[in-house]
C-alpha cells in the first residue's frame, strides 16, 4: 500500500511539473512570437520614434525572465507558500493562543513587501530606461567604429559608455540595498514569532492553555524556527515572481504596437500581369513620415508616361526620397492618391504593390547565406536565370571561379565584399525580377564612377521598356533622361526634359546642374 501511494503521489507530481513546464514553454513561445509578428509589420514611423536598444532588450533580457526566471519563480513561491501555511498552522494547533499575533505580523509582512515592491518598480524601470540607451550606444559604436577612429572621437564614445555604465550600475547597487533591507524586515518579523512562541512556551507551560506534551511543543519551536529562514524565500520570491509577470506586461505593450496596411486585400487583388505599362499618376499628393509632424510631400502632380525615364533631383531635404517612400507606401498619404496604371496603390495590399516594383538603394542590404539567397530571396528563379542575372551585372566571372558557385557565402551585410559589388548584387536582383518599375534611389551614390557608368548602360539596355525613376546625386548621370523632376521644399518645382531646363539659366535645374558641372 505504502508502494502504491507513493507511486502515485510521484506520478501526480510528474504530471503536475510537466503541465506547468508545457505552459510557460508554449506562453513564452506565443509571446515570443506575437511580438515578432507584429514588429516585422509595423511602419517605419515606428521604428523612428522606439529606440532599436528597448527593441532589442524587450527580445533578450526580456523573453529570457518569462522563458527562464517566470518559471522558476512561481514554482519557488508555490513551495515557500504551502510550506509556510504548514509551519504556521502548526504553530497554530500546538499553541492556540498564538493565533492573535499572526494576523498582525501577516499585516507587517504586507506593509514591508508593499513599500519594497513599490521601491523596486521605480528601480526595475530606471534600470529599463538606462539599459535601453547603453545597448544603444554600444551597437551604434560598433557600427561607426570606422568612422570614430577617423575623426579622433574615441576618448569621448569611451567616456560615453563609461557615463552610461555608471549609471546602470548605480542603480543595480540601489537594487541590491533594497534586496538587503528586505532581508533584515522580514529576519526581524520572523524573530519576533520566534521569540513570541518561545516566551509563550515558558510563561504559560504550567497553565491549562499549555500542552503538557513536549512533542508538541517542540513541533511549535521548529516551525516557528523554520518559518524565520522560510519567510525571506517567500517574500523574496513573490517579489520576483511580480517582477516576471512585468516583462510579460512589457512584451504584451509590443504585441500591440501599430501595424501597416494588410499584405494582401483579398476583394481588391490587382491582376497577376500589373502593372502592364508603369504608367505613375500623382493626383494632388501629400504625406507626412508620421501624425503630428508636417507635409515632406504637398500638393505632389503629374504623371509619369510608360517607358519613361525620370530623373529626380532637389537639395537635401527637397523630398527625393520621401517621393520614393510614397511610391511603395513605406509611408502613407495625407491626401490626394498615387495611382499605377489606373490603380490606386492605397486600396491593394502592400505586399501586391511592393513585389511589382523594383529598388535599387544607395546602401545594399544583404543578408547572411548563399549568394542564390541574396540574388533571388524568393527562391523563384533558376540557377540559370540567375547566373544570367550575374553576367549581365559583371559578377558572374568573381562567383564562378568560387567551388560553391551560388552557394558561395555571403556575410551579414555583405561584409566579405566591395561596396561596388554589393551594389551590383542589387543589380542582379533587379534584372532577375524584370519589373515594370524600377526605382533607383541614389543608387549610385557610393561607388565609383566606372561602376556607376556600367550601371548606367545596364539600365538603359535591360530596362528600356520599363518605367525608371532614378534619384539623382550625380546630375550627369540623369542628363539623359526624357524627363527630369527637380524637387524643393516637399514640392514639385520644375518638370521637363533635360534639354529645356538647361536652356532656362533662371531654373532650379540650371543652377544644380551647374554648381555640379553638368553644365
Amino acid at each position: 500500500m505504502t508502494t502504491f501511494c507513493l507511486t502515485l503521489a510521484v506520478t501526480f507530481v510528474a504530471i503536475a511539473l510537466w503541465g506547468v513546464s508545457y505552459g510557460f514553454v508554449k506562453a513564452g513561445r506565443e509571446l515570443h512570437n506575437g511580438m515578432l509578428s507584429r514588429l516585422m509589420h509595423s511602419p517605419m514611423s515606428y521604428f523612428d520614434t522606439t529606440p532599436l536598444g528597448r527593441i532589442l532588450n524587450r527580445f533578450s533580457k526580456e523573453i529570457d525572465t518569462v522563458d527562464i526566471a517566470l518559471p522558476r519563480n512561481t514554482r519557488y513561491f508555490c513551495n515557500a507558500f504551502f510550506l509556510g501555511v504548514t509551519l504556521v498552522l502548526q504553530i497554530m494547533i500546538a499553541l492556540p493562543l498564538i493565533a492573535a499575533i499572526v494576523i498582525p505580523l501577516l499585516a507587517a509582512i504586507y506593509f514591508v513587501k508593499r513599500y519594497y515592491q513599490m521601491t523596486a518598480m521605480q528601480l526595475k524601470r530606471l534600470d529599463g530606461l538606462t539599459r535601453a540607451p547603453l545597448i544603444s550606444s554600444l551597437q551604434q559604436s560598433f557600427a561607426g567604429t570606422a568612422v570614430i577612429l577617423a575623426t579622433g572621437q574615441t576618448a569621448r564614445f569611451i567616456a560615453e559608455s563609461h557615463r552610461k555604465v555608471d549609471s546602470l550600475s548605480s542603480i543595480l547597487h540601489l537594487s541590491n540595498a533594497l534586496l538587503h533591507w528586505l532581508c533584515l524586515s522580514n529576519l526581524l518579523i520572523a524573530n519576533t514569532l520566534t521569540t513570541i512562541v518561545s516566551f509563550t512556551c515558558v510563561i504559560l507551560r504550567n497553565t491549562a492553555a499549555f500542552p503538557n506534551e513536549p512533542a508538541v511543543v517542540g513541533l511549535a519551536l521548529m516551525s516557528a524556527v523554520a518559518f524565520t529562514i522560510l519567510l525571506q524565500w517567500m517574500v523574496q520570491n513573490l517579489c520576483d515572481l511580480e517582477y516576471s509577470l512585468l516583462s510579460t506586461e512589457r512584451i504584451r505593450d509590443y504585441t500591440e504596437a501599430p501595424v501597416e496596411a494588410p499584405a494582401i486585400v483579398p476583394d481588391n487583388r490587382p491582376p497577376p500581369k500589373w502593372p502592364y505599362k508603369g504608367q505613375i499618376t500623382f493626383q494632388n499628393y501629400s504625406t507626412r513620415y508620421r501624425p503630428g509632424l508636417e507635409l515632406v510631400l504637398e500638393g505632389i502632380n503629374g504623371t509619369i508616361a510608360s517607358g519613361e525615364k525620370i530623373g529626380v533631383v532637389g537639395r537635401t531635404g527637397s523630398g527625393k526620397s520621401s517621393l520614393t517612400l510614397a511610391l511603395l507606401r513605406i509611408i502613407e498619404p495625407a491626401g490626394g492618391a498615387i495611382s499605377i496604371d489606373g490603380t490606386d496603390i492605397s486600396k491593394i495590399g502592400l505586399q501586391d504593390l511592393r513585389s511589382r516594383i523594383t529598388i535599387i538603394p544607395q546602401e545594399a542590404t544583404l543578408f547572411g547565406g548563399s549568394l542564390r539567397m541574396n540574388v533571388d530571396p524568393t527562391q523563384e528563379a533558376s540557377d540559370e536565370q540567375i547566373w544570367d542575372a550575374l553576367e549581365s551585372s559583371r559578377l558572374k566571372p568573381y562567383f564562378q571561379v568560387s567551388p560553391q558557385g551560388l552557394d558561395t557565402r555571403i556575410s551579414e551585410g555583405g561584409s566579405n565584399l566591395s561596396v561596388g559589388q554589393r551594389q551590383l548584387i542589387c543589380l542582379a536582383r533587379a534584372l532577375l525580377r524584370r519589373s515594370k518599375i524600377l526605382i533607383l534611389d541614389e543608387a549610385t551614390a557610393a561607388i565609383d564612377f566606372e561602376t556607376d557608368k556600367y550601371v548606367q548602360e545596364v539600365v538603359r539596355k535591360e530596362f528600356s521598356d520599363c518605367t525608371v525613376i532614378t534619384i539623382a546625386h550625380r546630375i550627369n548621370t540623369i542628363m539623359d533622361s526624357t524627363r527630369v523632376l527637380v524637387m524643393d521644399a516637399g514640392r514639385i518645382r520644375e518638370f521637363d526634359t533635360p534639354a529645356n531646363l538647361v536652356e532656362q539659366p533662371d531654373s532650379l535645374f540650371y543652377k544644380l546642374a551647374k554648381d555640379a558641372g553638368a553644365i
